[in-house]
């Protein structure tokens, strides 16, 4: 039988390449992404313990709240695994909002933005990146309909500012407690040393034991990670 076949030649070839795999560089690879995920919560819990700082924010449910939510996010996309960690954390903290829990992951990942930027810059010196000519390749809004129709165009987007006004009338003492709430989120902002300090060091040397690992990771399924 044909699907037999195939079935036993890709399971051969997953043994081949089991088999090849270098195991040591392997594990070390493993052990440096959970030390690099450690650091990360220690630097989360930092943040949220800014934000409560009448709270107790223990570390360990933090852990599994972080942990939980990249498991999440690397077999759901959409960044979901970003809700479960609000989720689980707001469980685990007294009196706390899933506003401000949510802007606390904000602050998490300023530092990642910084280093992107710069890892994007030496790509993009590198010229490794596609070219500008690409952008026009890609598809864009399309505005005919309101160009070519003005007046309805006017009628339609004098209804919905109408609408948001009298929305934001309605809602505003909420708008202003939530926003209160993610205002709170940012608290070790207010205090860069203290940022530098407790996050920002942490994370960094996360990115550390991050690229560490995926050096690992090559040599363990013997890939060239030189050029």
């Amino acid at each position: 039988m044909r699907w037999y076949r195939e079935f036993v030649d890709a399971t051969n070839v997953f043994y081949d390449h089991l088999a090849a795999v270098r195991w040591t560089p392997l594990f070390v690879a493993l052990g440096l992404f959970f030390a690099r995920t450690v650091l990360r919560t220690i630097a989360w819990r930092n943040i949220l313990r800014a934000a409560y700082p009448a709270t107790r924010v223990r570390w360990l449910p933090v852990f599994g709240a972080y942990v939980a939510g990249v498991g999440v996010n690397a077999i759901i996309p959409a960044r979901v695994g970003d809700a479960v960690k609000v989720a689980l954390a707001k469980q685990r903290i007294e009196g706390s909002s899933y506003a401000t829990v949510a802007a606390t992951l904000i602050v998490e990942t300023l530092f990642d933005f910084v280093v992107a930027l710069v890892l994007f810059a030496w790509a993009l010196w590198l010229g490794v990146l596609p070219g500008l000519h690409v952008l026009r390749q890609l598809p864009a809004v399309d505005w005919s309909w309101p160009l070519s129709h003005p007046r309805p165009a006017a009628v339609v987007g004098a209804v919905l500012l109408v609408v948001l006004i009298v929305a934001g009338i309605w809602t505003r003492r909420k708008v202003i407690a939530f926003w209160e709430r993610v205002r709170q989120g940012f608290a070790i902002l207010r205090t860069p040393r203290r940022y530098l300090l407790h996050v920002v060091s942490w994370q960094a040397a996360s990115w550390i034991l991050r690229i560490a690992s995926f050096v690992y990771f090559l040599r363990a399924f013997r890939l060239p990670w030189k050029t």
